[in-house]
């Protein structure tokens, strides 16, 4: 289950006169949705959409320079399977049983990605992507099965991790 009351997203500018697109910072967005996905057993990233806003100089005026800037978290909720490698991290591990599993601490690592931001194909580069958790903004696992299962993070243990994953013990 994702829940989102927000997040913050890449910023691209554009010098103009055949510049290319430079990332250029963060904003925060609004959001304020959830999605459950439906349990796989296969290795998928999960996609929230965000409305951009293209801000552009207008005749002879002289103001900032060509921009895309995230608007708002449109509540859009997609997968991706295509070139997706489950993580090998495996140091920070917790032991779970079956039930729900959630990270809310607000004390931990914020989920962040480099690229999260598809646009390489409109801008020629992707963009940044940020998430804080909270108790309104989590991350949760079903945990089913009859395997013993645990889950690891990134760097962290779950309970404060930025990014985790669910393995068999």
């Amino acid at each position: 289950m994702h829940s989102s009351e927000g997040g913050k997203y890449g910023v691209a500018l554009n010098g103009g006169q055949g510049a290319s697109f430079k990332a250029s910072g963060t904003r925060f967005v609004e959001g304020s949705w959830s999605f459950k996905w439906n349990k796989k057993s296969s290795a998928r990233s999960y996609r929230v959409e965000v409305n951009y806003h293209k801000y552009e100089k207008v005749g002879l005026c002289s103001g900032p320079p060509l921009r895309w800037s995230p608007h708002i978290e449109t509540g859009g909720a997609t997968e991706n399977s295509e070139g997706v490698n489950r993580p090998d991290w495996n140091t920070y591990c917790a032991n779970v049983t079956n039930g729900t599993w959630a990270r809310e601490r607000t004390d931990g690592k914020d989920y962040s990605y480099s690229a999260a931001v598809k646009f390489k194909d409109v801008i020629g580069i992707d963009l940044s992507g940020e998430k804080s958790y909270s108790r309104s903004h989590k991350l949760s696992y079903d945990i089913a099965g009859s395997n013993p299962k645990k889950l690891c993070g990134n760097n962290d243990y779950p309970a404060k991790a930025g990014k985790i994953v669910e393995r068999k013990r």
